[in-house]
Parts: structure tokens; C-alpha cells; sequence
């Protein structure tokens, strides 16, 4: 993945997590993991379903920990309730913490689809990164995304 100067700076500073645009302070982007599934209009049940994981190895040589960034994709149906999407990291929910991604409607004709960003800075070692739903209703899982991004983060 190529990225031009000024919009990996926007990316980094809409994150927040420094404040100069110089090409010495910005993260460097060392790994990119993409997966991507179709539920076939396999049931969801009530609750919390991890739908995709991956393992992510921080072995920051600065000290400064790594930045997790993770775009998730889904399509869902057949359900007649609030759904969210709800990353995690070794368990624990990322920023933002499980925005709704609004209603799905009953019926097996019907599908809605959402979209999120979530980050976290990572501690040195392995995490294990989760794409988890959280369901109010019983639904069905179609076609999904995960691009998982992953930075160091520089001195």
C-alpha cells in the first residue's frame, strides 16, 4: 500500500497521535493484512459474533509502542434490531468503542450495510485483533472485509 506524505499525515493526525507532518515524525506503515468471507446468509445469534481474527506482532524498535489501524466492512440481514461494529484487541474493545451502524430490517430480501474505522496503540509483543458484532436481534451474515493496518510509530 503507497500512501502520499500529505495523506498519511491526515491519517495520523486525525488519530491524533502527533502533532508535526515532518516525513520524521510519521508512522511507517510495516504490515497490511486484508481477509475477506461471505456468511452466506449464515445466522447470527444475540449477542457478541467474531466474525474475522488475525495476530499482530509490535516489535517496535523506538519504544514508542505500534499503531493498530482497522477498517471492517459487513453486510447483514433478516434481523429487526441495532447492530454494531466492535473491534478488539486481546479482548478489549478499540477506539471508537462499538459505533451502531443502525437498524437491520426483517425479511431475507433485505440487507443494510456498514463501515467503521477503529485504532489503538499496542504495547511491544503479539495481540490478537478481532472483528466482533454486536447483535440486538438474530440476523444473517453476507458479504464481509477486514483490512487490518499496521504502524510503527517513530521517535
Amino acid at each position: 500500500m503507497r500512501m502520499s506524505l500529505s495523506a498519511a499525515a491526515g491519517v495520523i493526525l486525525a488519530v491524533g497521535i502527533c502533532c508535526s507532518a515532518s516525513a520524521a515524525s510519521l508512522p511507517v506503515l510495516r504490515n497490511t493484512i486484508l481477509h475477506s468471507g461471505n456468511g452466506n446468509g449464515s445466522t447470527l445469534a444475540v449477542g457478541s459474533d467474531t466474525i474475522d481474527t488475525a495476530t499482530v506482532n509490535c516489535a517496535d524498535k523506538f519504544g514508542n509502542g505500534c499503531l493498530l489501524m482497522v477498517n471492517t466492512m459487513v453486510q447483514m440481514g433478516a434481523g429487526d434490531g441495532q447492530w454494531a461494529i466492535c473491534p478488539t484487541v486481546d479482548g478489549v474493545a478499540m477506539n471508537p468503542t462499538c459505533p451502531i451502524q443502525g437498524v437491520t430490517q426483517g425479511g431475507s430480501a433485505t440487507t443494510v450495510t456498514g463501515n467503521g474505522w477503529s485504532n489503538v496503540t499496542l504495547t511491544q509483543g503479539s495481540h490478537t485483533v478481532a472483528a466482533v458484532l454486536s447483535i440486538h436481534h438474530a440476523s444473517t451474515l453476507d458479504s464481509w472485509q477486514v483490512s487490518y493496518l499496521f504502524w510503527n510509530i517513530p521517535r
